[in-house]
């Protein structure tokens, strides 16, 4: 048997009279031999002759035979070309590869000579530089022992560049980084080198299985910084420690670099490299890897199967497509019913789709899948259950591109727009009833970007590196017209974010100022409330809230701000400040909130400051009490800092606060509600403020993401309503009662001008305050969780009713001091009642009206059916407190002007007695009413400025107003029948004729008794 041998044989030249130093040469030679001999006898007999060279070493490298070759110990394959075989098919290869030695030192370098470019335009000095090169580097290595040649390349400019490349067969190891510093510094001219061959890369394994973990060894010599790094697809990409690489040094001159996964993205060649000044160190192996496919999108055709009377059989067309990695699949199905296998299409494309037509039974349906086995016997499997309609199912009906389905089944289109990838689903809720489209489908420029984060993340690339254009392709992509609209589109993206920012947050990056602007606009972009159906799918899709993710991914990452110089940039949902803290510092943003820190420990830090103005729409709704209860009524303020510091915040309300409402000063807690985030108070408390009642300052011990939450209901004091309840009853029923009086009396008691105009007045002003209250009872027990036209006709009436009421008590007092003042020049009856009604009715509805007019949709509170309460000087209620409060005051000067009058002899002897004694009640009602009616009107007004949360005194004063304020019918009746002496004599009287009446008829009664006995 014969054998094929290629050896390698390195020579000496020894005292060749023409030189005066000795050199090394590397010689091949291809010889065929019988296996049996002795490599080094038989080239002993070839050399023995010759005096000037001797042998320095000798292999046999490669071991050939019918068409294969394998490399003999200590040698390996130097290309490409069967890397990764024990054994190489070269029968169709027309120069077979030589294996080399596995101490094989490749030096490739460039000598740069300090000389003109322009000399390159001449070819003799062309010539010269390169001969120039060549006595300087060959000298230098020729006398390695394994010298195996040097090549130069073409000079090019930048001075005279001289790229070259030596190789040497180091066996006895004579070359080392000490070695060839030394060397290095003895040339003529600056080179810069690269060496392979003297680190040493191995793995355990040229070729592993999909998801298994690999070890690198780098071996070189100590004391020196390793950097690794993996090509493929004509990129090297640097390694460093992530999730799925893990860098280490073992012993003196051991280098790790454990790759935990063998997956997707970390198939290549991997290098290990050292820098030592002008040289680099470097050794290379290729890692394969078998794969297996990541997602396996499976469906079939038609998806719900039509197994109605008569089909007993349905024929489907099952397809599976997975993305195209290049690995050789064996794609198998799990049925035997095949109507026809369709080979995969598009193996060349990105995606490969495979398609098996089945006969289906109706009776017994099974699930059918797809399995795809790598070359190394893995496989992964994709089951797509079969739901087939039968005579009894319930299903929907064929609804444009939405096929026929299974109730309670969701049908599936994997029919996205171009530029974007995922599926749209639909639910079939019930017989005939189609659910709303769920739109599943990925911008694709989205999914490249959150791949290459997350290879990032995985441990290639370092991160600072491709930070900046990552989150600006993001940005770009988000600001583009129609691309950020979907639920994954919103979920995508903030899952980049939060990948960046975690990822930052690791490696202890700095953000710039360009990149928080560009996450920033990101942000901005998902918030607007035109995608706030999307966001509503987002927990349902994503199973965690991913409005809490995007505002932890920004609060973290403005925690890693690098503000440099104070830089603000306003959007139209999210406002970004950022500065370096020299003294305290406040942000004042755009939305009305201003942010100042505690300058004692802020000194030098960086600190920034982001504010949204619709993030509260998207976080999730939680059961707790401090969710239920309150709602959040301002923009969400975030303040971070690279130090430890308290925070005062002041926000303007989004919703004016009533002072019956609690408020909370609170920040978003990520770790509540199952890491989905809810509010918080703890370290934060509401600072009253005394500038404006739109503006709450809160002080917090920590810097975080910060609101104000109002409650939804307002602060309820016990027993307030039953007392009012309870008032109101008594008022009503003293109102009624005293119309009633009135009705009964009229005719005596009304016999002169006087004390007609006195009974009308009073007679209107029981009608209007019973009218007012009851409309406020019907006002208590309506819904006023919505905007009811009952609400706001009641809120009118009331308006009208209660200051016509005091219009005519107005009237009452100035028909007293016309009386006074003007005694020989008495009203008409039809003057005083044409008067009366102008006040007490015409312009009590010109104030309601020019209130309505003015206001129009915020004159009435629904949430209480009465005028709404702005702040100071603003609102309708002031329609009704500055008539009110103006006609008490009047009334108060009349009641003095009336009093000083009668204290004159001269008046009271003017009039006759019947009318001085109606003088002397109306007196009376006017000293009664009047400051017992300013003071309730007063207290109500306070109950509208003053603070419940405040402490005992605001209490106090509203259940002071609730007993004055629903009393009032009582007050009324007292002073204006009780006191009245002509009242209680007429009213007397007509007791007394019911009496007599009653006596008599009974006399009667009893007396016809007796005559019918007789």
């Amino acid at each position: 048997m014969k054998g094929f041998y290629l050896l390698f044989i390195a020579l000496f030249i020894q005292n060749v009279p023409s030189t005066t130093q000795d050199y090394s040469r590397t010689l091949y030679f291809k010889i065929t031999i019988d296996s049996g001999v002795r490599v080094p006898d038989y080239v002993a007999n070839v050399s023995s002759g010759s005096a000037n060279f001797r042998f320095g070493d000798l292999n046999a490298t490669t071991n050939c035979s019918n068409g294969y070759c394998q490399c003999e110990q200590y040698y390996q394959w130097p290309d490409q070309t069967c890397v990764g075989m024990q054994v190489c098919n070269v029968s169709s290869i027309d120069s077979p590869p030589r294996c080399q030695s596995i101490h094989r030192v490749h030096i490739s370098g460039e000598l740069t000579l300090n000389e003109s470019p322009e000399y390159l335009q001449i070819p003799a000095k062309v010539n010269e530089f390169q001969q120039q090169a060549n006595a300087i580097l060959k000298p230098v290595f020729s006398v390695l022992l394994g010298y195996d040649g040097l090549s130069l390349g073409a000079p090019r400019s930048g001075s005279i560049i001289i790229p070259f490349d030596i190789f040497v067969n180091d066996v006895s190891g004579q070359i080392n980084s000490s070695w060839l510093n030394l060397a290095v510094s003895n040339f003529k001219g600056t080179v810069s080198l690269k060496v392979t061959g003297l680190a040493k890369l191995s793995t355990t394994s040229d070729k592993v299985k999909y998801n298994e973990k690999v070890n690198f060894t780098c071996l070189f010599e100590s004391s020196h910084q390793v950097e690794w790094s993996i090509s493929a697809n004509n990129n090297t990409t640097p390694i460093v420690n992530g999730s799925n690489a893990v860098l280490s040094n073992g012993p003196s001159g051991t280098y790790n670099l454990i790759v935990l996964s063998a997956i997707q993205n970390w198939q290549g060649n991997y290098t290990c490299k050292f820098q030592d000044k002008n040289i680099t160190y470097l050794a290379s192996t290729f890692l394969q890897i078998a794969f297996l496919p990541e997602t396996i999108i499976g469906y079939m055709e038609p998806q719900f199967p039509d197994c109605r009377t008569p089909r007993t059989e349905q024929v489907v067309t099952v397809i599976c497509n997975i993305t195209n990695d290049f690995e050789q699949y064996n794609i198998t199905w799990n049925t035997d019913r095949n109507i026809s296998n369709i080979l995969p299409t598009n193996p060349s494309g990105s995606v490969i789709s495979s398609k098996n037509v089945v006969l289906l039974s109706c009776n017994k349906p099974s699930n059918l899948n797809c399995t795809f086995t790598n070359t190394m016997s893995q496989s992964k499997s994709m089951v797509i259950p079969v739901f087939v309609i039968n005579d009894s199912s319930d299903y929907c009906n064929v609804d444009q591109n939405w096929p026929l389905a299974l109730a309670n089944h969701a049908a599936v289109l994997y029919n996205c727009d171009p530029g974007k990838t995922g599926n749209k689903t639909r639910r079939c809720v019930s017989k005939n009833t189609w659910g709303n489209e769920i739109d599943l489908c990925t911008t694709v420029t989205l999914n490249d970007i959150y791949k290459q984060v997350q290879v990032l993340i995985s441990g290639q690339g370092v991160f600072k590196d491709n930070i900046a254009s990552l989150v600006k392709n993001l940005s770009d992509t988000s600001s583009a017209t129609n691309t950020i609209e979907t639920v994954t589109d919103i979920g995508t993206s903030v899952l980049i974010m939060h990948s960046v920012t975690n990822a930052g947050n690791a490696s202890d990056y700095r953000f710039k100022v360009g990149e928080m602007k560009d996450m920033a606009t990101t942000a901005n972009n998902l918030l607007y409330q035109n995608l706030s159906a999307s966001w509503n799918l987002t927990t349902l899709v994503y199973n965690q809230s991913t409005a809490s993710r995007l505002l932890a991914s920004l609060e973290t990452m403005s925690g890693m701000g690098d503000a440099g110089n104070h830089s603000k940039t306003n959007f139209t949902n999210v406002y970004l400040d950022m500065n370096q803290v020299n003294g305290t510092t406040s942000f004042i943003s755009s939305f009305d909130c201003n942010v100042t820190l505690n300058s004692l420990v802020m000194n030098g830090s960086n600190i920034t400051s982001l504010l949204f103005r619709t993030l509260s729409q998207f976080l999730p709704q939680n059961n707790d009490s401090l969710s239920q209860s309150n709602t959040v009524n301002s923009f969400i303020q975030t303040v971070t800092s690279t130090k430890d510091s308290t925070a005062e915040i002041s926000f303007r309300l989004l919703k004016r606060r009533n002072s019956s409402y609690q408020i909370y000063c609170a920040y978003w807690d990520f770790t509540k509600n199952n890491g989905n985030g809810a509010w918080s108070t703890d370290g934060c408390e509401w600072k009253k403020s005394t500038v404006s009642t739109e503006v709450i300052n809160c002080s917090c011990t920590h810097t975080s993401s910060f609101t104000v939450l109002m409650s939804i209901d307002p602060i309820t004091l016990p027993y307030l309503d039953m007392i009012t309840y309870c008032g109101l009853g008594i008022s009503i029923f003293f109102l009624t009662a005293c119309l009633f009086i009135e009705y009964i009396i009229w005719s005596a008691v009304v016999k002169s001008s006087i004390s007609l105009f006195r009974h009308v007045a009073l007679v209107n002003i029981c009608l209007c305050l019973l009218v007012g209250n009851c409309c406020f009872l019907a006002a208590s027990f309506i819904n006023k969780s919505i905007k009811t036209n009952l609400c706001f006709g009641l809120a009118i009436a009331m308006h009208f009713c209660f200051v016509a009421m005091f219009f005519w008590m107005l009237c009452q007092s100035l028909m007293l001091l016309h009386q006074l003042l003007f005694v020989f020049h008495q009203l008409r009856k039809a003057t005083y009642i044409q008067i009366s009604f102008l006040f007490g009715y015409i312009i009590p509805a010109g104030v309601v009206l020019a209130a309505y007019f003015y206001f129009q949709d915020d004159y009435v509170n629904y949430d209480l059916c009465w005028l709404k309460y702005s702040g100071d000087l603003s609102g309708s209620i002031y329609f009704f407190v500055v008539p009110t409060l103006s006609i008490v005051a009047a009334n108060y000067m009349t009641m003095i002007i009336v009093i000083l009058k009668i204290m004159r002899p001269k008046v009271s002897d003017s009039s006759n007695k019947e009318s001085k004694e109606v003088v002397k009640s109306i007196l009376k009602a006017v000293i009664i009413l009047t400051p017992l009616f300013g003071l309730t009107w007063a207290l109500g007004f306070l109950t509208m400025t003053i603070d419940l949360t405040e402490g005992t005194l605001p209490e106090v004063i509203n259940y002071a107003f609730a007993i004055l304020n629903s009393l009032q019918g009582l007050f009324i009746f007292i002073s204006g029948c009780l006191t009245d002496k002509k009242v209680l004599e007429a009213l007397q009287k007509e007791i007394n004729c019911w009496r007599s009446s009653g006596s008599a008829t009974e006399h009667s009664v009893t007396s016809k008794s007796l005559s019918l006995k007789k």
